[in-house]
């Protein structure tokens, strides 16, 4: 028998990362996974930038316009998609939104299930009697997450910022 394996070389072909459905795909909701789809289906290679319209995305997973805003909006929030508006020098008329797939060591670092975040928080409350022999401890985490967090998003306006002086942004 003659196997044919995939050719990753192929245009009709994409990647998303790993670590977007290890996680990042529950937190961010499925309308948000569509537009990560829609994205990385478009994103260059090497530059991991595209910019599909909002029309476009919606058209391709059957969703409003509005649903791909919060879709994109939730990816920003994560830092796993920077938007970048863009206009027409000469004519100051606003382009279709540049989108950069940024690199999964620049994304916010997933909640502990003490933070919530969805998820069911063991800290400082009784167990019910279900949970009583429940064998992971009950700890109170230091809460860093917002340092981090600001430092991330310091981070990517840095390159946005870097991108845009060296007009690779308009």
């Amino acid at each position: 028998m003659n196997i044919k394996i995939r050719d990753l070389r192929k245009k009709d072909q994409y990647k998303i990362d790993d670590a977007y459905l290890n996680g990042y795909a529950r937190l961010c909701g499925v309308y948000a996974t569509a537009v990560y789809n829609s994205l990385s289906r478009h994103a260059d290679f090497h530059t991991q930038e595209c910019f599909p319209s909002i029309e476009k995305m919606a058209e391709q997973h059957g969703i409003d316009r509005k649903t791909i805003m919060r879709g994109i909006a939730e990816l920003e929030k994560w830092g796993i998609v920077m938007k970048i508006k863009t206009r027409d020098p000469k004519s100051n008329r606003q382009l279709p939104n540049v989108y950069i797939l940024v690199d999964k060591s620049m994304w916010l670092p997933k909640p502990s299930p003490s933070q919530g975040h969805g998820a069911e928080s063991f800290s400082g409350t009784e167990p019910s009697p279900s949970q009583s022999k429940s064998r992971v401890p009950v700890k109170d985490y230091k809460d860093t997450h917002t340092k981090d967090t600001q430092l991330r998003r310091d981070s990517l306006e840095k390159l946005k910022l870097d991108l845009i002086q060296k007009k690779i942004l308009w």
